[in-house]
C-alpha cells in the first residue's frame, strides 16, 4: 500500500514539476478545416470548420469551433449545424491528437426526421508549419453523426484546412 501511494505521489510530483518547467505559448490561433468528400454510401458530405484555439503550455491546446455539415445524394438531403469543445495534445513533430465533446443539430432535411446528436469526438492529423504565422493541416476525424440509409453512429470524414497565429 505505501509502495503505490509512493508511486502515486512520485508521478504526480513529476506532472507538476514538468508542467512548470514547460514554456507557455502565447498566440492564439483561428483556423478553418474543409472537406468534400464521396464516401461509401452514395451522398456526398460537404464540412466546413471554423476554429479557435488558446494554448495552455507548449504541446496543450484547447480549442472551440463551429461547424457546418451537408449531406446529400441518393439518400437526401441533410443540413447539420454543430459545435465542439475540444483539447489538443502535439505529441512529436507536427502530429496530433484532439479529444472533446460534440453537439451537432440537423437544420433542415428533406426527411421529416430532425435529429440532434451528441458526444465524443476525436481526430488524428499533421499540422505543417509555413512560417511563425501560417499552417496547413490534415486530419482524421470521427463524429457521432448518423447517415440515414443504415444508422451508423461515426461519422469519419478527412479535412484539410488553414491555420493563422494571432
Amino acid at each position: 500500500m505505501k509502495t503505490n501511494l509512493t508511486l502515486i505521489f512520485l508521478l504526480c510530483f513529476s506532472l507538476v514539476s514538468y508542467s512548470q518547467k514547460a514554456k507557455t505559448a502565447k498566440k492564439i490561433t483561428i483556423g478553418g478545416l474543409f472537406n468534400y468528400s464521396i464516401p461509401k454510401q452514395k451522398q456526398v458530405t460537404l464540412t466546413s470548420i471554423l476554429r479557435a484555439t488558446y494554448p495552455i503550455y507548449n504541446k496543450i491546446v484547447l480549442g472551440a469551433e463551429v461547424n457546418y455539415f451537408q449531406f446529400f445524394g441518393k439518400y437526401g438531403n441533410n443540413d447539420n449545424l454543430g459545435g465542439i469543445a475540444f483539447a489538443r495534445i502535439n505529441p512529436y513533430q507536427g502530429f496530433i491528437g484532439e479529444i472533446g465533446y460534440s453537439y451537432n443539430s440537423m437544420i433542415s432535411s428533406t426527411r421529416q426526421s430532425l435529429a440532434n446528436t451528441k458526444g465524443i469526438f476525436a481526430a488524428v492529423g499533421y499540422q505543417v508549419k509555413i512560417n511563425k504565422l501560417f499552417s496547413i493541416e490534415f486530419q482524421y476525424r470521427a463524429l457521432p453523426m448518423k447517415y440515414l440509409e443504415n444508422g451508423v453512429v461515426n461519422s469519419k470524414i478527412y479535412l484539410l484546412g488553414f491555420n493563422f497565429a494571432l
